[in-house]
Order: structure tokens, then sequence, then C-alpha cells
């Protein structure tokens, strides 16, 4: 999944909301009610260079760090994350681009891992685990 980066857009990680954010994603989803969101990631995106610096404000005054917490992207210049890509996916006048996260969340994985296991066995499989040695 990606999050599609329109204008100026602060491209954040979901799991440092949940870990550094005043409130977490319920305070987030409250100060930011327009964000984009995929699995993964939030994307916050502004017309307004002027805005995008308020925007980068209460980011880092809620507890999230650029380049550590969030990328920024738009116009083609991009300020990176390492486990956030921003790519351009398609040329022409104007080029759409896009982040995706590039390390999937522990968090985000055993959620979605219970949710296969559980139905795994609503429907009669079973699991047989080797003994510890």
């Amino acid at each position: 999944m990606s999050i599609r980066i329109v204008f100026s857009t602060a491209v954040v990680k979901k799991s440092a909301v949940r870990r550094n954010y005043q409130g977490g994603e319920a305070a987030f989803r409250a100060a930011f009610p327009y964000a984009s969101e995929d699995r993964q990631l939030f994307g916050i995106s502004s017309m307004s260079t002027g805005e995008m610096g308020e925007i980068i404000d209460e980011l880092t005054a809620g507890g999230l760090k650029l380049s550590s917490c969030f990328a920024l992207g738009g116009s083609g210049e991009v300020y990176p994350c390492p486990d956030i890509l921003i790519e351009q996916v398609s040329g022409g006048i104007f080029p759409r681009w896009e982040a995706r996260a590039l390390v999937d969340e522990p968090e985000v994985m055993s959620a979605e891992g219970e949710k296969l296991v559980r139905w795994m066995l609503a429907k009669g499989w079973t699991f047989d685990l080797p003994e510890a040695q």
C-alpha cells in the first residue's frame, strides 16, 4: 500500500505515532482529521509551505522527529526517513509521487497474522508445534 504525495506531504509512520505522539493515534486523528492513511503510514498534505511549516511544528511539538518518525515529499523534493520510500511512479507533465513503508512493523504483522490464524482455527485447522529442545 502507499500514500499519494500531493503538493507538500508529511508522511508519518503509524508506529512512531503510537510510541511518541502525545495521545497516540486517537489524538493524531483528532489533530489531523483529513490525513490519508494506509496500514503503516499517515499522509498530511498542504498546498501552502507556510501551512506545512505549521504542520511540521505541530508534529514535532507532539513528539515526532523529522527524518526518524516522518518524511516530507513534494514537487520532486524529498526530506527522507530511512523507513519510508518516496518515489515517482508515473511521468509526464504532472508526475505522480507516492510514499510507502520499507519496513513491516511487527504490530501490524502480528495483528494481520492473528486474524488469519483465528479464521483458520474457526475452519477446523489444527497446528502441531515441535517440542522445544
